[in-house]
């Protein structure tokens, strides 16, 4: 019986004051007690459903705290206090561009690592550099300086064992174990003292001068010692031909002033050595010193030298042509033959630097090495037909047709066999390994570093296929046109074309990909199960994007990504537009069917092409007996567009290559819409049960009066109303503690209680594991109460909370603090 029921029945129904007879006060006293039964029946079944929405509230507010647990991820940081893990391949500390790595103090830089592999110190110029052989260089003019009366070096056996600059002196000092010397040399006079015997070669020479007109005489093993002249009689060598053999000399020995003069036969005539500042052989100039401090060796070397000079040519029309050139060497056979005035070039080899005119400082070793070289200066050839066809400067081509066909490309370097071959007009390119930019004719700032690196780049016209970086064997091998690409890892890049601006790192990473730009692969294998995408990431072995923009991270092995702190997504206002409040809640989040499942990984990468050679099948058969808890992506689109909710949580395929995915991060919108719906439906409840309960208080007032009433007429009379007053007062003066929200929390939580009308002493007491008591909520208040809890004074754990009343313990529950 609803209450306006019962007061209908009181209006028109026969209606006796409490002071008619006993018959009339029983009847409606068990009128009243039938009302009370049917109401407290309603209030107890409103109750219990407000209870249920609240375990369900419960319920969805821890589902909300583990989306958000569950699927953060973060990256790793660095500390300054040390790390582990560091790997030459993977985890170190450096760049992965081509970028200096700077060090700074006080926000100044003190140092760099260059990408050429120098250090640099202090001032840009201070550069220095250890090879792989352990040795110290240093660029430019720089060099190891020392003070005055200090060792420049020093053995690390005994300290004073090495070499001394005695600046008091000004002498270059070798010391013994006792710091004494035994050999110095004059800084300025150049003169050398020794504490012992000198050998040379096979030569030990005496320590002490000899006697005037003693010779130096060998006892045949190596020992010289002073002795006697005993060729000529006399104390001194011999200054005649006394000591010939020979009894008689029918022809004069002194020459004449022109080659006509002979010696011997007629078959060995004088003219053939003539001496004359010039050497002829068999009637041709071989030997002669024309200029100033010159070398000419071979027929017709240095022929038209003028005023050349500091020249040497060895080998026939080695520097036939030179005219005023100065300070060049040429050897071999036609080595700068047609050189005038170039200065400062080394031709070795036959026809080395054969056309340079008046190009200088040129360095040109093997056959034909910069032969058809003019005007251009500062390059360097080492190799057969190295820089063949070169007319410009500062090139540098190590190996056999290294630079081969370059014309007017400057600013090149090639070591290699075919290195940079085909170059003709491109400039600041790198080619180090065998055929390395093979191909290349007009790209430039291109760098491959690894045989066949960049074998098939072209080039075109400016920029195209430039600004490429490839290192490691036949990475980006058949690339053609493509433009400011990185990539590092044996056949990396292999098979793209035209691609540009893609990064990739690792063996065979992005091998396969083409036709694609701005993408990255880090890992070996990491790649693309088809061409033509763009703007995307693969970062771990086996990893394959399916798609234009988009980042996948670890292969279908991958069991665990995560980190310190939470994913953070972009989420500022100032870049919202058309913002809408239209999030479907409950309607949605009914729709959906949690399941657990387990994953085909191995049919995952089947689906991205993935071999098996490359796969981790250890990894992949432990994925696949992982259980893991979630929705099938079909399904909640099925459920979002069955409710006409356009739900951003799945990741729908792009193409027919791509797969199904879910965003579990998006579901804490719907989740908490539907938080908000039940809190609002939850208010309502609270509303409505606050009117029942006000209802309940005056009819419970009134079953007083009637027992009051009942108690005078009939004391033998007890109503049953008594048992129904008792249960309602037990279902609302139960002491209850419930559970902190949020939890687990890293800010703050709180806490919900009821204490009975009747407690006196209301506390709740936070403690650890071990029951040591850290806080103390006290003086709380009677009914309905909240305590909040601040983590900031409390470390990451489990802790207990507990409710007491008037001393008496009555439930306790754990809360985890994360941080």
């Amino acid at each position: 019986m609803k209450k306006k029921d019962f007061f209908r029945y009181k209006k028109h129904s026969a209606y006796y004051s409490l002071t008619s007879e006993p018959m009339n006060q029983f009847a409606k006293l068990n009128i009243v007690h039938l009302y009370l039964t049917q109401f407290q029946c309603e209030i107890n079944i409103r109750v219990n459903l407000l209870i249920m929405k609240k375990i369900f509230l419960t319920a969805a507010i821890v589902i909300f705290q583990l989306s958000l647990f569950t699927f953060n991820l973060s990256a790793q940081t660095w500390s300054t206090t040390g790390n582990a893990g560091t790997t030459p391949g993977t985890n170190f500390i450096g760049t992965t561009d081509a970028k200096d790595f700077v060090f700074k103090t006080n926000a100044t830089e003190k140092g760099r690592v260059k990408t050429n592999g120098l250090w640099q110190f202090g001032a840009t110029t201070n550069l220095a550099k250890i090879d792989s052989g352990g040795n110290l260089s240093f660029a430019g003019s720089a060099g190891y300086k020392v003070a005055g009366n200090k060792y420049a070096f020093q053995y690390s056996g005994n300290p004073n064992y090495g070499l001394f600059f005695n600046s008091t002196s000004l002498l270059y000092e070798f010391r013994t174990s006792t710091a004494l010397s035994v050999f110095s040399i004059g800084a300025n006079s150049g003169n050398g003292i020794f504490k012992g015997n000198l050998k040379v070669g096979a030569y030990t020479l005496p320590a002490t001068d000899g006697a005037s007109g003693q010779v130096l005489k060998t006892n045949g093993a190596g020992v010289l010692t002073w002795s006697a002249d005993n060729t000529g009689g006399g104390s001194g060598a011999s200054t005649s031909l006394n000591n010939l053999t020979v009894t008689a000399i029918n022809l004069s020995l002194i020459a004449g002033s022109d080659n006509t003069i002979d010696l011997g036969s007629s078959s060995i005539k004088w003219r053939d050595i003539y001496f004359g500042r010039k050497l002829f052989l068999n009637g041709s100039l071989f030997l002669h010193n024309t200029g100033t401090d010159n070398t000419w060796l071979g027929a017709n070397t240095g022929a038209s030298n003028g005023l050349g000079y500091g020249n040497c040519g060895i080998g026939s029309f080695a520097l036939t042509s030179n005219t005023t050139g100065n300070f060049n060497t040429a050897i071999g056979s036609n080595a700068l033959y047609s050189n005038e005035d170039g200065y400062m070039n080394t031709g070795v080899g036959e026809e080395s630097l054969f056309n340079n005119i008046s190009g200088t400082e040129n360095v040109g070793i093997g056959f034909s090495a910069l032969a058809y070289n003019l005007e251009g200066s500062y390059n360097t050839a080492i190799g057969s037909h190295a820089l063949f066809n070169n007319l410009s400067t500062s090139n540098t081509a190590t190996g056999t047709d290294a630079l081969r066909y370059n014309t007017t490309g400057f600013g090149n370097s090639a070591l290699g066999v075919g290195a940079l071959a085909h170059n003709i007009d491109g400039q600041y390119n790198i080619a180090i390994g065998l055929g390395a930019l093979f191909y290349n004719d007009q790209g430039s700032f291109n760098t491959a570093i690894g045989s066949l690196a960049l074998q098939n780049t072209t080039g075109g016209s400016f920029p195209g296929s430039s600004f490429n970086i490839a290192i490691g064997y036949t990475a980006m091998n058949l690339n053609t046109t493509g433009n400011y690409n990185t990539s590092i890892g044996t056949a990396a890049l292999y098979n793209t074309t035209t691609s540009a601006r893609n990064s990739t790192l690792g063996y065979h990473a992005g091998y396969n990909y083409n036709n694609g730009d701005y993408n990255t692969f880090i890992g070996t294998y990491s790649d693309a199960n088809t061409n033509g995408y763009s703007n995307s990431s693969a970062l771990g072995d086996g990893v394959a994007i399916t798609g234009s923009n988009m980042v996948r991270l670890g292969d279908a092995s991958v069991s665990s990504i995560g980190g310190q702190v939470g994913w953070t997504t972009l989420s500022d206002g100032r870049f919202k537009k058309n913002v809408e409040e239209n999030v479907v809640g409950l309607d949605f989040i009914n729709q959906l069917r949690p399941v657990t499942y387990t994953v085909d990984a191995s049919g995952l990468n089947r689906f991205l092409k993935i071999p098996d050679s490359v796969c981790n099948k250890p990894g992949v058969t432990e994925k696949e007996k992982i259980i893991y808890s979630g929705f099938i992506a079909q399904e909640v689109e099925a459920s979002a567009k069955k409710v006409g909710y356009d739900f951003s949580g799945v990741d729908a395929p792009k193409n027919e290559n791509d797969y199904y995915g879910l965003r579990y991060g998006d579901f804490v919108v719907p989740i908490v819409k539907s938080i908000q719906e039940i809190s609002a439906e939850n208010d309502s409840l609270k509303n409505e049960n606050q009117n029942m309960k006000q209802q309940m208080n005056a009819l419970t007032a009134k079953m007083n009066q009637f027992e009051n009433a009942l108690s005078q007429c009939c004391t033998s009379y007890q109503p049953t109303s008594t048992n129904v007053n008792g249960q309602l007062s037990m279902v609302n003066d139960v002491a209850k503690l419930e559970q902190n929200i949020p939890n687990p929390f890293n800010q703050s939580s709180y806490i919900k209680y009821f204490a009975p009308s009747s407690s006196q002493k209301i506390e709740i007491t936070v403690s650890d594991l071990n029951g040591r008591v850290l806080k103390t909520f006290s003086n709380l208040m009677n009914g309905f109460g909240t305590v909040n809890i601040n983590a900031g004074t409390l470390s990451a754990g489990t802790y207990q909370y507990t409710l007491f009343i008037d001393g008496n313990k009555i439930d306790t529950k754990q809360m985890v603090i994360v941080k």
